[in-house]
């Protein structure tokens, strides 16, 4: 019996076949449109899942005026005004990424992301460390990847000595 409707389906798809084809271009665009949507919403909320306090961590983004599009570059003097005019903030940090080229004395240089923050930025955040601390008060602090370690340090265990590491949890 199932045999005879499939046989029956597979008949008038065959007989249609631009109409066939264009139910099944149209039909997988939609289900793909479906999933890459999904995997949008899913990654757009819940990227900072691993902070113990997540609920209360907020990022400020601006309007340009006569435009309706957010920017996510917000003036640096935002910050620290908003800790000052409301009660509610307890903690303001502010973060910058620049990318920089990078030079040993007798290795090519290579581009590397540089993000520059406030030394608060570790009492918001909690990034898991492999190694060192996370104190920025101390103005020649850095703090660097497992990756960048591997890229300074290539070919050895050499990077395992680095002073500071963390691990990024996405």
């Amino acid at each position: 019996m199932f045999q005879n409707y499939f046989k029956i389906i597979v008949r008038n798809l065959w007989r249609n076949k631009l109409y066939t084809l264009i139910n099944i271009v149209c039909l997988s665009f939609g289900i793909a449109s479906i999933v890459w949507s999904y995997q949008n919403y899913r990654f757009s909320f819940s990227w900072d899942n691993f902070h113990a306090h997540r609920e209360n961590i907020f990022r400020v983004l601006t309007m340009e005026q006569g435009s309706d599009n957010l920017k996510s570059i917000c003036p640096m003097p935002v910050a620290m005004a908003a800790k000052n005019d409301f009660s509610t903030v307890k903690e303001a940090v502010r973060w910058d990424y620049r990318p920089l080229n990078i030079k040993a004395e007798q290795n090519e240089a290579f581009i590397i992301p540089v993000n520059f923050t406030d030394p608060q930025f570790f009492d918001l955040f909690n990034f898991p460390l492999v190694k060192g601390t996370k104190n920025l008060n101390d103005h020649s602090t850095v703090l660097i990847t497992e990756q960048v370690a591997k890229n300074f340090w290539r070919g050895g265990s050499c990077w395992k000595n680095a002073s500071v590491l963390f691990r990024r949890t996405l």
